[in-house]
């Protein structure tokens, strides 16, 4: 078994052991803004980059720690992560457009520190925690504009990505994990939030010139909580 599925798997057998002691089980799903962290020691390409939208879906639960103001948040949620990239170039009667859109999907399995604190019927809280999340599928679109003289031609190509550690014909490493921090507000059983992943491991398979790819997403929220309150 790979380290990175034994990781994610002893993560999931925890959160199924945390259940059994749970008070609460929140629905979520919401829109996640993502984008990459993407260098080497030559250049750094955040200009070329801009966030993608995708969504979330999943459960968390809550293992109480200090009475109602300080839980134990965790759960399994299936996450759109990936970037889009533009770039351009021109010259004498001529320009190049280069766009490239590559939607990744993910599990990420989060285990938060979470403190409430507020009323009765409106809560407030804030989250702060590791993740760790597996890579599933991705698929990267890039598009050439020609223009030449006031003619365009356009082409465009899609691939699958290709997981793996291999330096020359691998895009991405599966695993990836981070840091999440956030906060929302808890009206009765229904809660929003918002909160920013900041990944920590290097998933770029190719490793030449300190080549460095880091997940950033930014991720809302909102959800029903079922259980007892």
């Amino acid at each position: 078994m790979r380290p990175s599925t034994r990781i994610l798997l002893l993560l999931l057998i925890s959160q199924f052991l945390f259940q059994a002691n749970a008070q609460t089980l929140t629905i979520k799903g919401g829109l996640n803004l993502s984008n990459f962290l993407m260098k080497d020691n030559t250049e750094n390409y955040k200009e070329y980059l801009t966030m993608r939208p995708g969504f979330q879906l999943g459960g968390s639960i809550d293992i109480p720690l200090f009475r109602e103001l300080i839980s134990l948040e965790t759960g399994i949620f299936f996450n759109t992560k990936g970037y889009n990239m533009k770039n351009s170039e021109e010259g004498d009667g001529y320009e190049i457009i280069y766009t490239e859109k590559c939607p990744l999907y993910y599990i990420d399995v989060p285990i938060n520190v979470k403190a409430v604190y507020g009323g009765f019927n409106l809560k407030g809280f804030v989250t702060l925690g590791p993740y760790a999340g597996y890579g599933l599928s991705g698929k990267c679109t890039d598009t050439w504009e020609y223009t030449y003289q006031g003619t365009t031609t356009t082409d465009t190509e899609t691939l699958d990505v290709e997981w793996g550690k291999d330096n020359d014909n691998d895009f991405l490493r599966r695993l990836d994990y981070g840091i999440t921090f956030g906060g929302g507000v808890i009206f009765k059983r229904i809660t929003a939030g918002i909160s920013y992943d900041l990944g920590l491991a290097n998933i770029s398979s190719y490793r030449d010139y300190e080549s460095k790819i880091k997940n950033r997403v930014l991720r809302i929220s909102g959800g029903f909580i079922f259980g007892k309150k």
